[in-house]
């Protein structure tokens, strides 16, 4: 007769058949995450199930206590199995360590112990009866402390579990969400039915449905396993990865159908973010034929490349985007699926682009420079400059003008204008130039038909900049490009044209200059062969004129010489005559011979050693009876060794002799000269000072000019031609030397130079100078 217990029996057996299929299985996919703890949950329930079924068949109460010891070794193992699946199953292994976990299975263990022993200390169960229902007899127990405890142990680990399971369920796409709601289904159900029956809850008072329960849960995720193949796909990817990145993340199974994807792949993909699980990835890429493409080549066979860029192609929008594949591999190292990673590069791909524009404007610019500064021709420099910008920015036209005379002319256009412009002026008021003018400012209008300002030299212009050439806060010209097409000088870029005008001013600039440098040159070179035919002529005439006189000047010494000798013949008034005529004669010899030195000084050069102390040796000897005729004092403070400079000794005695003269001449009888020479450092020192008249103070700038005299009431009887003093400064200056004086008007006067020394080097002499200061 099959009544209910039979039934209950075979219902036991026959879950515990297919639950052994469940371990099958698990072993089959051990290579997924959480098949091991499956598979010995499998394990635990088989045994809990088949312990049951034999208990329900056996007929008397010691056989049934028996079965019902070894039921502890499912019953036991099941709440930590559970809970090491569900942490498996949740990725959350960083929940709870591995040592932790083995401490909460600890009551487990020592609950099969303590079941088997029970007959020695009754803490699993007081006392067992057997309770005769209708058609059932089982076993009732009365439960002692361990049991509660174990009890409440168990259902807090089945809840842990639940709770993870619950929590992920929440976080988890469409997918993911389903699996995880039927898991927690297949632990509360089981768990509800074993609290009925441990409580006493209807309708389990008396029959414990709970490893049964439990086994067609497990039998679920058999066929969750069997039929989705979706256990290796973990939540945790999602919660701790997927979710948190910016990038788009795909994960695909082996078929390649997409079981996760977040946000940013659906957004850069063009799908809902709902509706990615679950399709097929041939099917979610159909629209973008390029990421297909390059996933293919990614994924070949033989492919060691893993990583590559493309071009997302979507409703005129652009967007790079860098392809990433990455195998997902099990225990055993078998591939089970794909994580694909979408990211969206377009940003770094326009900072490289707007890099290498930029490298290549600069380089543009340096071979513009290179081309525009090859020459100094302001012609070649304009068809260089503009030639450049036509080709650099793609403009149709263009043209150069350059500021003249307050306008603006144009001096270079290149092709496309029907009429010539070259010399056309621009008026400041007229058009978009005329507003560069006003504002110096560039003006780039992208549709010149919409300004009102604009004047039309060609009519297939749509865009136009003009941009000024600027050189220090100085408008020198203006660089005008047009265009067809109104979007092509946005591609050609503004700041381009902006920078090179700054070049193509500055070259324009410096081509100006050097035209304008080189007529001023040309002048000078004209004007300098005019001053020689001058200086020459100067120079023919004064040698004329000095030989033309010295000839009937000799001739008019002698003749009144030979009247000065018949002095018996003359009377007084004759006489007087006499002599004016004789001083003014020599007055007239001196002023030539001077101009004849002065002239000839001046072509001769300096190539000899000259012993400066004993040329004022000399010179002191020539002039002792001027100085003892006006009995004047000689004081001298002169080297005992000689002193060696560079130059010619005819011109230094002229100075020497002319500055001594000079001396005697303006000092009054019973004056003194002092004569002094020294050496300081590389520079040799010669003073003259006198006790003389002096000079006045407004009249010592001009001392050195050629025919000046300082003509004060006290010297204006002293005869002289004004060319002495500017005879010495010439002289002195061709031997690198330096005149100087000082004078006080009523007290005297002292006149110098210094000249370097033979051996002294021009850098010495100099360092010598200041120091004497």
């Amino acid at each position: 007769m099959f009544d209910g217990q039979t039934a209950y029996i075979v219902t036991l057996s026959l879950t515990a058949v297919v639950t052994t299929g469940l371990i099958v299985l698990a072993w089959q996919r051990r290579h997924m995450t959480g098949a091991y703890a499956l598979m010995a949950l499998a394990v635990a329930l088989v045994v809990w199930g088949i312990t049951e079924a034999l208990e329900g068949a056996a007929r008397d109460v010691a056989t049934m206590v028996i079965i019902s010891k070894l039921s502890y070794f499912g019953i036991a193992s099941v709440p930590p199995l559970w809970l090491v699946f569900a942490i498996q199953r949740t990725g959350s292994r960083g929940w709870i360590s591995r040592r932790a976990l083995l401490l909460l299975a600890l009551p487990s263990a020592v609950m099969l112990p303590l079941g088997l022993t029970n007959e020695w200390h009754g803490l699993v169960w007081a006392e067992l009866s057997l309770a005769e229902l209708d058609d059932f007899s089982l076993l009732e127990p009365t439960h002692g402390p361990a049991f509660w405890v174990f009890a409440a142990y168990a259902y807090t680990m089945i809840f842990a579990a639940t709770y993870l399971l619950v929590r992920v369920a929440l976080r988890s796409l469409r997918g993911d969400r389903a699996q995880a709601i039927v898991l927690i289904v297949s632990v509360l159900v089981p768990s509800a039915a074993s609290l009925m029956h441990v409580l006493g809850l209807p309708p389990l008072v008396y029959i414990d449905l709970t490893p049964l329960i439990f086994s067609i849960s497990a039998l679920i995720v058999g066929w969750m396993l069997l039929r989705l193949d979706s256990l290796h796909n973990l939540p945790v990817a999602h919660r701790t990865i997927i979710e948190n990145m910016e990038d788009g993340v795909l994960v695909v199974d082996l078929s390649s159908t997409i079981i996760d994807a977040n946000s940013a792949a659906a957004r850069l993909l063009g799908w809902p973010n709902e509706a990615l699980a679950g399709e097929r990835l041939i099917t979610v890429l159909i629209d973008h034929p390029e990421v297909r493409q390059l996933y293919q080549e990614l994924t070949a066979p033989g492919s060691d490349q893993r990583r590559d860029e493309t071009l997302l192609g979507r409703d005129k929008v652009e967007t790079f985007v860098e392809l990433s594949v990455l195998d997902l591999s099990a225990i055993d190292g078998n591939t089970v699926g794909q994580v694909i990673v979408i990211r969206d590069i377009t940003e770094r791909k326009q900072a490289q682009v707007q890099a290498a524009r930029r490298m290549a404007e600069l380089t543009a610019l340096r071979q513009i420079d290179q081309l525009i500064s090859s020459t100094l021709e302001v012609q070649v420099v304009l068809e260089n400059a503009l030639d450049s910008a036509l080709r650099m920015t793609g403009a149709d036209a263009g043209f150069i003008s350059l500021s003249e005379d307050k306008h603006q002319v144009i001096v270079h256009t290149s092709d496309g204008y029907p009429l010539p412009l070259v010399g056309k002026h621009l008026a400041a008021a007229d058009g978009i130039t005329g507003r560069v003018i006003r504002n110096q400012r560039p003006e780039f209008v992208v549709n010149v038909r919409a300004d009102p300002d604009y004047v039309a030299d060609r009519m297939a212009t749509r865009s136009q900049m003009v941009v000024p050439l600027v050189v220090h806060d100085r408008l020198v010209g203006l660089l005008t490009l047009e265009a067809d097409d109104p979007q092509r000088f946005i591609e050609g870029g503004y700041e381009f044209v902006r920078l090179l005008a700054g070049h193509i001013a500055a070259a324009v600039d410096n081509a100006r200059l050097y035209t304008m440098t080189q007529n001023q040159l040309s002048k000078l070179e004209e004007l300098y062969v005019q001053v020689s035919e001058l200086e020459k002529l100067k120079t023919d005439m004064i040698r004329l004129a000095s030989h033309d006189l010295r000839n009937p000047l000799g001739t008019m010494v002698i003749c009144l010489d030979l009247m000065a000798s018949e002095e018996d013949k003359l009377t007084p008034e004759h006489r007087r005559h006499l002599d004016l005529l004789i001083r003014l004669t020599h007055q007239i010899e001196r002023l030539v011979n001077e101009i004849l030195s002065s002239e000839r000084y001046q072509q001769q050069g300096m190539q000899q050693d000259v012993d400066i102390q004993s040329l004022v040796c000399r010179v002191l000897v020539e002039h002792d009876d001027s100085l003892r005729d006006k009995l004047l004092v000689l004081r001298t403070d002169l080297p005992a060794e000689p002193v060696l400079v560079l130059g010619d000794e005819s011109q230094l005695r002229e100075a020497l002799a002319n500055l001594m003269s000079n001396a005697i001449k303006y000092t009054p009888e019973g004056g003194q000269v002092r004569v002094s020479l020294k050496t300081v450092r590389d520079v040799v020192v010669f003073n003259v000072a006198d006790t003389g008249y002096g000079i006045p103070q407004e009249m010592q700038e001009r001392l050195f000019q050629p025919f000046y005299r300082a003509i004060s009431q006290k010297t204006q009887r002293i005869d002289g031609t004004g060319l002495g003093l500017s005879l010495v400064k010439s002289i002195i200056e061709r031997h690198r030397g330096r005149v100087h004086f000082h004078s006080v008007y009523g007290e005297g006067s002292t006149f110098g130079f210094d000249l370097p020394l033979a051996s002294a080097e021009p850098s010495q002499v100099d360092t010598a100078r200041q120091m004497d200061r």
